[in-house]
C-alpha cells in the first residue's frame, strides 16, 4: 500500500468482509491521518445521497483508503466503491469471492483469509479465478497471492494451487437459469431493448462458442418467455421492443436472480394479506436469504417445530411449513 499498490482481501462471509475492513481502517488510523482527496470526498458525498444515509463502515473506512464489497451493498454503493478502487482512491478492498467472478478489479496482491465460502471449502477453480486478480498482464509487472490456513490444511491448500481446472462450461445453457438472469439484467439496465439487440447480446456469450447458435436460440427464447410470463418485461410487438417492469428494475438493483426475486415477490405479496404481527418471526422470515448454504439438522428442526408457540406456528403454516412437509 505504501508503494502505491492495491490489495484485495477475500473473506468467507459478508460479516467478516465488513469487520475486516473496519479493523484495517482502525489500524491505519493509528499511524495516518484520513486523506480527504477529491475522489474520496466525492465518494462520501455520493454515499450520503442514499435515502437511508451513508453506510457507517464505508463512511469511516474510505478516508483511509479502505472499503468493502459484497452483494449486500446497493447498486449505487457498489458503483462508488468500484470507481474509487479503479482510481486508486481505495487501495485495500475486502470482499467475498463473488467479486472475482463478476467485477474486473485487478490488484498487486490477493490475500485469502481462509479457503472457504461460508462453511464450504473453495475448489481450485474458484481459488485460481480469485488469485488471477493479482498481476494482470498489461496492468502490472507482477502479482502475489497469499493463502492463509491451519497447519492441518496444508495438503488441501497445496491442491488448490497445483490442481488442474475442469473444462469450462457456460451457465447460460437452456438446462440452467443463467440466460434468464443475463437477459433480464440486460433489459433492466437498458443495455438491450429490441429483439435484434437481445439476440445479438446472447450470441456474444461463451454459450455461442461452446454449444452453437441453435442452443443460444433455445436458451434465449426460454428466458424471454419466463421474463414475460412472470411480469419482468413487457413486449411491444409493433415496435419489437422489450420494456422492463418495476419488478425487473428492483430485481436488477437487488442482485437477486429473476427466479429468486419471483419467490421473494410472491412471499411479500402474500404477506400483504396475511402478516402476523404478534411476534417477530414473520418479519425475520422475510429477511432471511433464500440460499444460505446451510443444511439444518432436520430431526432437531422437526422437534422444535412440534413445540412452537401458537403465534409462531401460525407463521410456519402461512409460509408453507407444516408437519406433513417436515415428515417427508
Amino acid at each position: 500500500v505504501k508503494e502505491g499498490h492495491s490489495v484485495l482481501i477475500f473473506c468467507p462471509t459478508k460479516k467478516l468482509v465488513e469487520t475486516t475492513a473496519l479493523r484495517i481502517a482502525k489500524y491505519m488510523s493509528t499511524s495516518t491521518s484520513p486523506m480527504h482527496s477529491t475522489p474520496r470526498s466525492t465518494a462520501i458525498e455520493m454515499l450520503k445521497t442514499n435515502p437511508c444515509g451513508p453506510d457507517p463502515i464505508l463512511e469511516f473506512c474510505i478516508p483511509y483508503g479502505v472499503a468493502y464489497h459484497h452483494a449486500g451493498l446497493t447498486f449505487e454503493e457498489r458503483e462508488v466503491v468500484e470507481r474509487c478502487y479503479r482510481e486508486t482512491a481505495i487501495q485495500v478492498l475486502t470482499c467475498t469471492t463473488t467479486l472475482a467472478a463478476g467485477v474486473n478489479l485487478p490488484s498487486r496482491r490477493v490475500i485469502f483469509l481462509t479457503a472457504k465460502i461460508g462453511i464450504d471449502r473453495i475448489d481450485a477453480t474458484r481459488y485460481k479465478q480469485a488469485a488471477g486478480r493479482a498481476g494482470r498482464v498489461g496492468l502490472d509487472v507482477k502479482g502475489e497471492s497469499i493463502l492463509l490456513g491451519k497447519p492441518g490444511e496444508v495438503g488441501y491448500l497445496t491442491s488448490l494451487i497445483t490442481g488442474k481446472l475442469p473444462k469450462a462450461a457456460s451457465s447460460l445453457a437452456s438446462s440452467k437459469r443463467g440466460m434468464t438472469r443475463a437477459i433480464g439484467e440486460a433489459i433492466a439496465s437498458g443495455v438491450t431493448a429490441t429483439v435484434y439487440d437481445v439476440r445479438k447480446y446472447a450470441n456474444c456469450t461463451f454459450l455461442r462458442e461452446e454449444k452453437g447458435e441453435e442452443e443460444v436460440g433455445v436458451a434465449t427464447t426460454a428466458a424471454l418467455e419466463f421474463l414475460e410470463r412472470n411480469d419482468f418485461v413487457t413486449y411491444n410487438a409493433m415496435h419489437g421492443v422489450y420494456k422492463p417492469t418495476m419488478l425487473a428494475k428492483a430485481t436488477f438493483k437487488s442482485g437477486l436472480s429473476p427466479h429468486e426475486a419471483k419467490l421473494v415477490y410472491e412471499d411479500l405479496d402474500e404477506a400483504r394479506n396475511h402478516f402476523v404481527m404478534s411476534s417477530d418471526m414473520h418479519l425475520i422470515f422475510h429477511c432471511t436469504p433464500y440460499v444460505s448454504g446451510i443444511e439444518p439438522d432436520w430431526s432437531r428442526f422437526y422437534g422444535i417445530f412440534l413445540n412452537l408457540p401458537p403465534d409462531i406456528g401460525k407463521v410456519a403454516r402461512l409460509v408453507g411449513v407444516n408437519e406433513g412437509v417436515l415428515a417427508l
